[in-house]
């Protein structure tokens, strides 16, 4: 079971990697660091709140949402909601 939660965390850093690399390149790189931290302040609040009570799963969950955080920032700050192949880009 831990497994197939860290599984989904790791999926949704591969499908919103061309995000990252979007922030990374644009025109504020610095803006890669605001996502970060974002993402990891995130997964600390959420592992402060379920490791208590949930032990190994609720680390595994917690990955999971800093895993979400940073691929929401990621898709906010690029500027582009890229599915696969398909780009909706926002303006």
């Amino acid at each position: 079971k831990l497994f197939l939660i860290l599984l989904i965390g790791w999926g949704i850093t591969m499908i919103t990697a061309p995000n990252y690399v979007a922030v990374q390149a644009g025109p504020k790189p610095w803006n890669f660091t605001i996502m970060l931290f974002i993402g990891v302040g995130c997964a600390m609040i959420s592992a402060f709140a379920l490791i208590p009570t949930h032990s190994t799963i609720g680390a595994a969950w917690s990955s999971v949402i800093g895993a979400i955080s940073i691929g929401m920032v990621a898709m906010a700050l690029s500027g582009e909601f890229q599915i696969y192949n398909i780009n909706f880009e926002s303006e």
